[in-house]
């Protein structure tokens, strides 16, 4: 799988559609180009690859009932997923539900953060609001960055 990495600002166009930039696209096999775009955590969207989607989707789609909880994920996460392909100018065009959800509209700014095996795409009002919420609190950790029972815990 890719691991996507960097920040990058960018423009919603007046459909709003948002630019890939060339070094995602590079880093993604063209069988792969199919991207899924989805409501993420905090407010912000996520935009997997096919290959990191099949993981993502079979992990979350699994237990038809589950907890409240994991039943209130799966209708966000999956409820809103929308599969999405670039056009000739690199373009995905943003479903107006998922811009919403998001914050964003036409011709706002968003900013697209790698975040390992998938991209966030955030309104940029939120992420400064979210950057400076984790640099206030920023402790560097091991276990933040791989996870641990211990690391999740309140």
């Amino acid at each position: 799988m890719t691991t996507f990495l960097g920040r990058s600002n960018h423009t919603l166009d007046d459909k709003g559609r948002l630019i890939l930039p060339k070094r995602i696209l590079d880093q993604v096999a063209p069988a792969d180009r199919e991207f899924t775009l989805t409501a993420g955590p905090e407010g912000c969207l996520m935009l997997l690859d096919a290959a990191a989607w099949r993981v993502v989707a079979s992990a979350a789609g699994v237990g038809v009932l589950g907890s409240k909880q994991q039943r209130a994920m799966r209708r966000i996460f999956l409820g809103h997923a929308e599969q999405v392909k670039p056009d000739r100018s690199n373009r995905i065009s943003i479903a107006e539900g998922l811009r919403d959800y998001a914050g964003l509209s036409e011709k706002s700014e968003a900013v697209l953060v790698g975040t390992g095996e998938s991209f966030e795409i955030w309104s940029k009002s939120r992420w400064d609001a979210a950057l400076a919420d984790a640099v206030s609190s920023y402790e560097f950790s091991d276990n933040d960055l791989v996870g641990s029972a211990a690391a999740s815990q309140p």
